[in-house]
């Protein structure tokens, strides 16, 4: 019977054997542009609201004004932001917005067995089914190989999200594969469990706060 590995196995193996691989990204003076513009139209809007040309927008323009003043934004405030990215879909680019539901769980059913931390920045699950599917809708930017017969392979998507799935036995994916979300990208290792990690613009992020059914 094939040994499992253990997570900090599986961390140290993806530190030696794995490069990211992420898309041409834009320069960061453009970036720097974009949101700066995207700020300033939210204070004229702020401030316009605030002088009483919408009745009962004080409250949202208070949210607009605290964001951009470095304030601390609550709860109530960030949901009278949302009529802001209504006007201004570049607006969350600047403020951030919720990602709970973007990713679909890579495995049918099964438990999650290690958590995403700061030390070992991935979450793993142990299920009885061995197919591996993708999380989201990408492209697929390497397949890697890992100790004996693991297979591991990179699926970036939209908005800087890059998913990683690792203890694969088996993909049939190669570079440059269009993926959409629900597709197969493999199949386990014997005894191993799916192994899943999630990058945004390069850095590692807690996959519970994008997938639906993961608190």
């Amino acid at each position: 019977m094939e040994k499992q590995t253990t997570t900090g196995e599986l961390r140290a193996k993806k530190t030696q054997l794995i490069e990211w691989r992420e898309p041409e990204k834009k320069r960061r003076s453009e970036e720097l542009l974009k949101n700066l513009a995207v700020a300033a139209a939210l204070v004229l809007c702020a401030v316009t609201l605030r002088g009483g040309a919408i009745p009962g927008a004080t409250g949202a323009a208070d949210a607009v004004l605290a964001a951009t003043t470095g304030e601390t934004l609550l709860d109530d405030q960030l949901g009278k932001l949302s009529f802001v990215s209504r006007l201004f879909p570049e607006a969350t680019l600047v403020f951030g917005e919720n990602h709970k539901g973007d990713l679909a769980l890579p495995v049918s059913g099964g438990m999650v067995a290690h958590a995403w931390s700061e030390a070992e920045p991935y979450m793993t699950w142990r299920t009885e089914q061995q197919e591996v599917y993708a999380a989201m809708s990408g492209v697929v930017m390497g397949v890697f190989h890992g100790e004996n017969e693991e297979r591991l392979v990179q699926v970036t998507g939209e908005n800087g999200i890059s998913c990683l799935y690792g203890n694969l036995k088996k993909t049939d994916l190669q570079t440059g594969d269009a993926v959409s979300a629900g597709d197969m990208v493999g199949v386990l290792l014997e005894n191993s469990d799916c192994v899943f990690e999630v990058r945004v613009d390069g850095i590692s992020v807690d996959p519970a706060a994008y997938l639906a059914n993961v608190s």
